[in-house]
Order: structure tokens, then C-alpha cells, then sequence
């Protein structure tokens, strides 16, 4: 909930994984290209930080440094700066939106983000985009109190029902501390001196503490929601915190302990809250995450917990494969229901996908929602997440974050800002008005897509089941099966002469071999989570054709070494396809291993002799690959195959 005026009338988003649930779980097709769309303003991170649907029912999304409204129907609008597209002035990285009830833009996050005393800042714009000049200085307020090489760090901007607005954050109090940040200016810009000291409360604590979301009660007070350390053992973790200040800023003793409620440590791990809501009986909501589990507190209007409300106050759950779901936001449905979306990982892998969860009003899970309560959203076969979202007068739902290529999120990568609606008759399993297609089901690797269009040419989908093959769309819906994963998608040694591919296929049954080694890798990388999620299949391709696939399922064979993971068995209880072994080794460039060996009487070995060139593939089931091919093999006759990299 970064940005304002989103108290009440809050919402759902998610994926139907059957045609059972209800139509608003679905993206809407007649919006953008079947439901989503996205920004990408040039190399480098982008993501949409804030959402917030204008009076007229446009839609402004903020990132970092584009600004960018949308029409009803999901397409840029051109009435609004150049294109559909404005950027904050000067050196400005935004962090929230909010829409006041005239149309015009509010603006939150920090000036001069790129030295070492950022300092926060307000953007006022007017309705079509351009700066209001009567507010601040040319349509720009900007705060700096903290000491030189100190940053203020703005999180979310809400509007009171006067119009005064209300920036949270927090900022760096010295050199072991992190405090809470509150600014509240006038309707002109300047700071409200009837506002904490000058217009400015922070807050400190004995360790950090950070604020994430803003909302106003109906009485004018305010509550911040976020987190902060606690010791813990030896060391610190994260504690839900929620703090609440009277109509002048000081901390209204009337809350929990002065103010102040913190939650934590809880045993799932560190609990960093994100979303705040006020219901409309005045309770309060605060969603986030603890450990690997989404989790949503309500407390009563003292700062209690509620006792009717889950267990103890909290309703939490936990995705398959305990796959981490970070939450980012709470929501509010007009019938009680709430919903935390964020992301969630695939297996277990740095690879995010959009994550849903809904919670009755009572905190059990609403399984009309999905069997689970639960839903994951894989929006265009690439890895997605949800930061923020706001719903339109006629219940569909609009989101932001982001969407980028799987395994591509680091400085290098070159992310797009999504922006999606739900609430369409997609996943129905019928093709309905604006459809290209509808089969009932979001897996997003059949050709039809999350959204009900045909997937683009070239799109990676899975045609046969197998983990191997590297099949794509044909753009009519039609999943054409391939061969190996091409270079482009497959990490490849470093030395090819360090690898090596050894097979025998021996008529006596029980005595066929297979020994792949890959080596002097390319870079330090995860191998994902054998233990318990991250299953693989050993690929070994003969000119270009699948010629046998052999398959390691994750579970207890696993176990984790300080570089990695291994698997070892006796040939006789090997993996059902008859690998006996394996060793995943993690390190920098040139240093990462894999060995995998079968042997056995469940090993079967691919027949020889072996197409060239021949093709080697350890693949996961979170989508990495490490290949190495082998034109010239020392051996390919009989019943003996072996190569080594060239």
C-alpha cells in the first residue's frame, strides 16, 4: 500500500488455477495485451513502485524516474506529458503516488538520490502532467533535515481528508541507528508546523527501525506500519512493529506500549511488516511476511491483538515446497475478505513469481479464492512480482512491480515496470469476447497465457513433458518441441577441456554407466534446493535428438556440503531413472563443479553409437541449465562413448 486514499475499499488479486473460482481472480484481457503491459524505460532495474486510479478512472503508475498514465483500457495515455510518460525533475528517484480528489499528482521518495545526502521530496503534478507551480518551489518540496551524509529514505505518502499530506520513512540517526520518519505538509508544500517539530517527528529506537506503509484513522490519527531489530540470541532479527501518533504527531499513549506494538521475533524467522489498513471498525490491519510465510496481523483500535482474528491475532500460511513469499502489500476487500500479494519463488530459486494469498475476514484461509487460499501468477513464462495495487470503481483490480527475464535480477539486468488488471472472465474455459483463447488453466507454459492471448513466437513452453527439450510457442498457440537449450539459456564451462561425457552401454543388463563432469564453471551461482524442491534431469542429446533423459528428484538423498549439495547412494537404491550420484559445487569464476554418475540395474545408458555432435545437459526444475558439447568424441563405436570438451 505505498500509495493514498486506498483505507477501505481494498481488493484481490490472483490467478484461477480452475475455471471453478471466481472470474475476479483473473486477469482482465481488455486490458493492455490480454491483461498486462509493461514499461521499459532503457537498461537497468525498473519496477513500479506506487498505483493509483484518478477520479476519471485513469491510471497512474510511479517508478523510480517514469511516471506514466494509463487509460481504462491499458495503453498509454497521450494526453498525459509526452506519450503517457513524464519524469520527476532534476535527480529525483520516486518511491509512492497518491491522487488527490481534483486529479492532481502527489509525488514521494528522494532528491539528490545519487550523493551520499539524499534528502526527501515531494512532486506535485498537475492532471496533465506537468508541474503545479503553486505548490513548493515550481511544483517541488523538498525536506533535508538529518546532518550532513545522513539520507532520508521516503516509503509511502498518503493525503488526510483535508488534503495535508502525510510522508513516512525513515532515516539514518547516526552511525548504529535507523529511525522512523514522519513529514506532514500544507496543501502549498510547506511543512505543517502544527505537525510533531516544524512538520517533522522521527523516532528512535535502541536498534533500526523502518517504516513501509501510512494510513490515517478516521479521527486524524496516524498509523505507521513497518519493522524493526530486536535482539535475538546472540545477534538481531526482525520484528512486526506498528506505531500510531495522535493528529500532531506525538505518539498517542492510548496504543499498545507508548505507541508502539512490536510483534517478534516469530519462530518462522524475521517478520517485516509492509501494508497497513484501517478497517472501517477501526482495527488494524498489517501484512507482510515472517521467515518464508506470508502473515497478516490485526490488532484492536488499544493495539491488542485481536483473539477473533486467526490465532492469536494472526493469520499465516505457507506455499508448496515452503518456497519463500515475501509479501509487499494488504488489502482490504468491501466484504471483509483481505488479500497480501507480493512474490514467490519457483522451487526455491532466486526466480520470483507474482504470489497471491486471501484470508477469510475471521483469518482463515477463503478457499473460494483457490483450493489453497493461495495462488501463484507467472505472467508471460517470465518472473514477475506485485508491489502495489489499487482498485477501480468497478472492482477490477490494478497492480504494479515488475517483470523480467527468469535468473535476471542484478544491477546488470534490464527489468520492465508491469502494470496488470484483474478481474476479467479469463480462465474460464471459455473463449469469451477479447479472447484469443482459454483452456481453463494459467500454468503459462502451454502457448495460451495468463491473460487469454496467444504467447509470442519464441516463447519457451513445454510441448512433451520434457524437462530437457527446449521447446517455444509458435505464436498461434501451437508448442513446437526442440532440442538442447541453446547457448543463449544454458551456462557453459569456462575450459571446455574440463568436461568430460563417458557412457557405456553394455549388453549385459545392469552394467550400463553414464559419468558427466562440468567444471571450471562460469561464476558463482545457486544450484537451487535439492533437499527439498529443486529436482533435475541429466539430458544427453546425439545431433540434435533427445536420446535419453535421466531424472534426480529433490528429497532426502540430498544433502547440503559448505559449497553446495550432493547426492550419494549405493547403485542399488539409486534415483528411479539410476543416477547413484551427484555433487553440485558452487564458486567463483572457474571454480563451480557439477559430477553426476549412473549405474545399476535402473540405469539404462542412451545407445550407442551417438549422433554428433553430442550434447550434454544438467537441467533444473527451476529452469537452469549447464550444458557442454562434444564434437569429436575419443570414442563412439560399440558399446563405449566418450568425449571430452573442445
Amino acid at each position: 500500500m505505498r500509495s493514498a486514499m486506498r483505507i477501505v475499499f481494498a481488493t484481490v488479486l490472483a490467478l484461477a488455477p480452475s475455471p471453478a473460482l471466481a472470474t475476479d481472480a483473473n486477469l482482465d484481457p481488455s486490458f493492455g495485451s490480454y491483461g498486462w503491459t509493461t514499461i521499459n524505460s532503457g537498461p537497468g532495474f525498473d519496477q513500479g513502485r506506487g498505483v493509483a486510479i484518478q477520479p476519471d478512472g485513469r491510471i497512474v503508475v510511479a517508478g523510480a524516474t517514469t511516471i506514466a498514465r494509463y487509460t481504462a483500457a491499458g495503453t498509454l495515455d497521450a494526453t498525459f506529458g509526452s506519450g503517457g510518460i513524464t519524469n520527476p525533475p532534476g535527480s529525483r528517484n520516486i518511491a509512492a503516488v497518491a491522487i488527490q480528489p481534483d486529479g492532481a499528482i502527489v509525488l514521494a521518495g528522494a532528491a539528490d538520490s545519487a550523493t551520499p545526502n539524499p534528502k526527501l521530496t515531494v512532486v506535485r503534478l498537475l492532471p496533465a502532467g506537468g508541474l503545479d507551480p503553486t505548490f513548493g518551489s515550481a511544483g517541488v518540496a523538498d525536506v533535508d533535515f538529518a546532518p550532513s551524509g545522513l539520507a532520508e529514505t521516503v516509503t509511502a505518502v498518503t493525503l488526510q481528508s483535508d488534503g495535508r499530506i502525510v510522508i513516512v520513512g525513515y532515516w539514518n540517526g547516526g552511525p548504529s541507528n535507523i529511525n522512523l520518519l514522519a513529514v506532514r505538509l500544507l496543501t502549498d508544500g510547506t511543512l505543517d508546523t502544527s505537525f510533531g517539530t516544524g512538520g517533522i517527528v522521527t523516532i528512535g529506537f535502541a536498534h533500526a527501525a523502518f517504516a513501509q506503509d501510512v494510513a490515517i484513522q478516521a479521527d486524524g490519527k496516524i498509523v505507521i506500519g513497518g519493522y524493526k531489530y530486536v535482539p535475538y540470541f546472540t545477534g538481531f532479527v526482525q520484528a512486526f512493529l506498528v506505531v500510531r501518533l495522535d493528529a500532531n504527531g506525538a505518539l498517542d499513549g492510548t496504543f499498545g506500549t507508548g505507541g508502539l506494538v512490536v510483534n517478534g521475533p516469530r519462530p518462522e524467522g524475521s517478520a517485516l511488516g509492509y501494508g497497513v489498513v484501517i478497517q472501517p471498525d477501526g482495527k488494524i490491519l498489517l501484512g507482510g511476511h515472517a521467515g518464508f510465510a506470508p502473515h497478516v496481523l490485526r490488532f484492536l483500535p488499544s493495539g491488542s491483538a485481536d483473539g477473533a482474528f486467526g490465532v492469536d491475532g494472526i493469520a499465516k500460511t505457507q506455499f508448496d515446497n515452503y518456497d519463500f513469499a515475501p509479501m509487499f502489500d494488504v488489502e482490504l476487500r468491501p466484504d471483509g475478505k483481505i488479500v497480501l500479494l507480493g512474490a514467490v519463488s519457483r522451487g526455491g530459486s532466486s526466480v520470483n513469481d507474482t504470489a497471491l494469498v486471501r484470508f477469510n475476514a475471521d483469518g482463515s484461509l477463503d478457499t473460494t479464492f483457490t483450493a489453497t487460499g493461495r495462488a501463484r501468477v507467472t505472467i508471460g513464462s517470465r518472473q514477475s512480482a506485485v508491489l502495489d495495487a489499487a482498485q477501480q470503481a468497478d472492482g477490477k483490480i490494478v497492480v504494479t512491480g515488475y517483470r523480467a527475464d527468469a535468473f535476471e535480477l542484478s544491477s546488470e539486468s534490464d527489468t520492465e515496470i508491469l502494470v496488470a488488471r484483474f478481474g476479467g472472465s479469463c480462465g474460464n474455459a471459455f473463449l469469451d469476447a477479447g479472447e484469443q483463447c482459454d483452456d481453463g488453466n494459467t500454468d503459462g507454459l502451454d502457448c495460451c497465457s495468463a491473460g487469454c492471448g496467444w504467447d509470442p513466437a519464441g516463447q519457451i513452453c513445454n510441448a512433451d513433458a520434457s524437462r530437457c527439450t527446449y521447446d517455444t510457442c509458435d505464436g498461434a498457440g501451437t508448442c513446437v518441441g526442440g532440442g538442447p537449450f541453446p547457448g543463449s539459456e544454458c551456462k557453459a564451462v569456462t575450459q571446455p577441456l574440463a568436461s568430460t561425457l563417458a557412457a557405456r552401454d553394455n549388453p549385459v543388463p545392469g552394467r550400463d554407466k553414464i559419468s558427466f563432469k562440468w567444471s571450471k564453471g562460469p561464476d558463482t551461482f545457486s544450484y537451487g534446493y535439492p533437499t527439498f524442491a529443486t529436482s533435475y534431469s541429466l539430458c544427453v542429446f546425439g545431433g540434435g535428438a533427445l536420446a535419453s533423459e535421466h531424472e534426480i528428484p529433490s528429497g532426502s538423498g540430498w544433502s547440503s556440503t559448505p559449497k553446495g549439495w550432493k547426492l550419494k547412494r549405493n547403485p542399488q537404491t539409486a534415483t528411479p531413472s539410476g543416477i547413484h550420484s551427484a555433487r553440485l559445487t558452487m564458486g567463483p569464476v572457474g571454480k563451480s563443479k557439477i559430477t553426476v554418475k549412473g549405474k545399476g540395474p535402473l540405469f539404462s545408458s542412451p545407445a550407442i553409437p551417438l549422433a554428433t555432435p553430442v550434447t550434454a545437459q544438467l537441467v533444473s526444475s527451476d529452469g537452469h541449465c549447464f550444458g557442454a558439447s562434444y564434437a569429436t568424441p575419443i570414442s563412439n563405436s560399440g558399446s563405449k562413448f566418450k568425449a571430452r570438451g573442445q
